[in-house]
Parts: structure tokens; sequence; C-alpha cells
């Protein structure tokens, strides 16, 4: 799923909303996407994880497309615990 936010908001906004730990230079995201396929590059991709299916297997992915992650993994943009 991919959402258009309605207020753009900084890496380091999302960073703290999360409690996670910004680790790349702010930038501004308009979008918001779960999907890798989705992608088109400058989106922040949470990788979520569920009973059938772990997001975080799919962070390298969406970096490959020029995407910003959110995830457990410390070559994530966002480094969250859990």
């Amino acid at each position: 799923m991919k959402i258009k936010l309605s207020v753009p908001m900084y890496l380091s906004e999302i960073s703290d909303a999360v409690n996670g730990r910004l680790n790349v230079s702010d930038v501004l995201i308009e979008y918001i996407c779960t999907d890798t396929r989705e992608l088109s590059g400058g989106e922040l991709f949470f990788a979520l994880s569920g009973e059938k299916f772990d997001g975080n297997s799919f962070t390298e992915a969406a970096r490959d497309r020029e995407a910003y992650t959110v995830g457990k993994s410390d070559g994530d943009c966002i480094f969250v615990p859990d």
C-alpha cells in the first residue's frame, strides 16, 4: 500500500514518532509505502511484520529502489528495535 501524506514530514519527525534512530541526513517525505512493488524512489518504506511475512526481509529491495527504510537493520534509514 502506498499513501500520500496529507502533510509531508521530515525523516527526523518520523523517527521521533516511532522511537527510532535516524541513520541518514534529514529529508522531506511525501509518501509512505509497505509494498516494495509500489516503490518508485524517494518514498519511505515501513518494514511491517505479520503472521505470514516479515517486511524486514524486503528492506534491501526497497533501498535498491531508492526508498528510505524503517526497520530492524542498522542499515535502515530509521532503525527501530521492534
